[in-house]
């Protein structure tokens, strides 16, 4: 028996394909494989298959797919048991891509000899034939999917070092390019495209690959590359590279931070499903204090804000955000109730300032014009406003997930000062998306109006201000 999950989801066995039903079917089993060997209770399968809008007889339709996945997988090893607190899935954890290429990618890191750490690395990347989950769509696998991504780059770029150590650069040159599209403000990749530029005798190209990731960064996010990029493009000015382009061998090998081991019994595990907020309250302290509002510690660039966009850097701390339309009717972005699903969660809406203590808000900055917007609320904990679906789709509303790692763009939002129609304002752009702005719903001066993704309009709807709380 085997589980393909890089790629379009399938199960093989004797090499033929198992039915394994329609779409939603489908899923509940990939949430099972994602936990194997544990116990999933079937209120977190009902969560990760149907999200916030579950079915009215979710219960039974879960059941109901079980059923026939047993029945699926019976002429196999593979099994699913009911046990008291839910649903575990019984395999091999070999039999899944994911764990081999986890297990492959910590051999090429453990490898002392680097032509075989290099075969493992493309044995491992070999196994990937689109992007993991291809197919199924809910809002936690989109998650998961995101996650597995950040993986693949990371390992990509773990197993190009490898191959510029080697002076293999003939076919890497194309491959980075490549990547370089998808990824254009990925730092440690562009040094690695000019470094292979250069290796290749395209020294000139190298330099221009400089000057347009320096113009991104200035244009995107008001900063400057980061000082090994720099430290490169003198090198290269100076016609004289040096030891800046010998490529580091890891110092330990390990899988970059945030991402999850493997492990030999089971899969290793995904990020949570959006849930929400429980972190301690020494965070907000720590926030409100200063502690953890530097951009040095959460910038995924270096460098400064200068000009207009530095004169009108909002407010960190503690804040009170205000839908500027609503100024003089006195309305706050603050806390309600998504009323259409079954578990009443909490959403991002328009209220009475003087009535909106709980949540309290804060601003995270994290280089250049992007920032968290953090809630603090008196008996939920913290957690960080989520537009909750990342497809960049108009009508998607915000709650707050405490859940909040780095890569995740759809958490985090470029804040640019506007003057129009009210001055000294702001808007809140999503970051995974380039023409989507935070606005107010229609009609936009209601109580309790909920705050969505719309298009860019420009309307003051779309402008906030910004004041200490």
């Amino acid at each position: 028996m085997e589980f393909r999950v890089l790629g379009e989801f399938e199960a093989v066995t004797d090499g033929r394909q198992v039915d394994l039903g329609h779409a939603r079917q489908r899923c509940v089993l990939a949430v099972l494989l994602l936990d194997a060997d544990r116990t999933v209770t079937a209120d977190r399968l009902i969560d990760r298959v149907w999200g916030s809008h579950p079915p009215l007889r979710a219960r039974n339709s879960l059941h109901s797919y079980l059923y026939r996945l047993r029945r699926a997988l019976e002429p196999t090893d593979v099994g699913i048991v009911r046990q008291p607190g839910g649903f575990l899935l019984e395999l091999n954890s070999a039999t899944v891509d994911l764990h081999r290429f986890r297990v492959l990618v910590d051999q090429a890191r453990a490898a002392e000899d680097e032509s075989r750490g290099l075969e493992l690395y493309d044995q491992a990347l070999r196994l990937w034939r689109d992007e993991p989950f291809h197919g199924l769509n809910t809002a936690w696998l989109d998650t998961v999917r995101d996650t597995l991504t950040a993986e693949r780059l990371a390992v990509r770029l773990d197993r190009n070092d490898l191959a510029l150590r080697q002076g293999r650069t003939g076919d890497l040159v194309r491959e980075l390019f490549a990547l370089a599209v998808q990824h254009p403000f990925d730092e440690r990749l562009i040094l690695q495209l000019m470094l292979a530029l250069h290796l290749s005798g395209r020294r000139a190209e190298a330099l221009e690959q400089y000057q347009r990731l320096r113009l991104r960064l200035a244009q995107e996010f008001g900063t400057d590359p980061g000082a090994p990029v720099q430290a490169l493009h003198r090198k290269l000015l100076a016609e004289d590279p040096g030891p800046v382009l010998a490529v580091p061998a890891p110092e330990t090998p390990g899988r970059p931070a945030g991402v999850p081991t493997a492990t030999t019994a089971t899969v290793p595990p995904v990020p949570p499903p959006r849930s929400r907020m429980r972190l301690p309250v020494l965070l907000v302290l720590l926030i409100a204090a200063g502690l953890l509002m530097t951009a040095s510690t959460f910038a995924p660039t270096t460098g400064t804000v200068t000009g207009f966009q530095a004169a009108r850097q909002p407010r960190t701390g503690f804040v009170r955000i205000q839908p500027a339309h609503t100024a003089q009717v006195g309305l706050c972005l603050s806390e309600g109730r998504d009323r259409t699903g079954p578990d009443d969660r909490e959403i991002a809406v328009q209220r009475q300032c003087a009535g909106a203590v709980p949540p309290r808000t804060t601003l995270q900055p994290l280089g250049g014009d992007i920032y968290r917007i953090w809630w603090h609320h008196p008996t939920k904990g913290d957690g960080c406003l989520t537009v909750i679906d990342i497809k960049g789709e108009t009508g998607l509303r915000m709650e707050p997930w405490d859940d909040c790692p780095d890569f995740r763009m759809y958490q985090q939002f470029r804040i640019q000062p506007v003057d129009t129609p009210v001055p000294g304002g702001y808007r809140f752009l999503p970051l995974r998306t380039s023409e989507q702005c935070i606005g107010v719903v229609e009609p936009s001066t209601d109580l309790g109006a909920e705050l969505t993704q719309e298009t860019c309009d420009g309307q003051g709807d779309q402008e906030f201000l910004i004041e200490a709380e």
